[in-house]
């Protein structure tokens, strides 16, 4: 009785913080579209082009640690 509530609760946990990465991924990625002018560097701004860089990198790994947790709730959701 305890093997398959431990399973579902398991899997429900990932899903549920897979969920909240893709949160932070959407925003950071809503983020970095709002900054994609700061491509080029200007005399004005010359850090503006760093910050939409690290924003591109905080979506990526976020929306990596989403599709791996999406990912692990599945392979953990098929054992017997």
């Amino acid at each position: 009785m305890w093997n398959p509530l431990a399973r579902l609760s398991g899997v429900l946990w990932l899903e549920i913080t897979g969920v909240f990465f893709g949160l932070f991924a959407l925003s950071a990625s809503v983020g970095a579209w709002r900054l994609r002018g700061e491509w080029h560097g200007s005399p004005v701004n010359p850090a503006g082009h760093t910050h939409l860089l690290m924003t591109i990198a905080v979506a990526l790994l976020f929306a990596y640690f989403c599709a791996t947790s999406f990912l692990r709730a599945r392979r953990r959701s098929r054992q017997t």
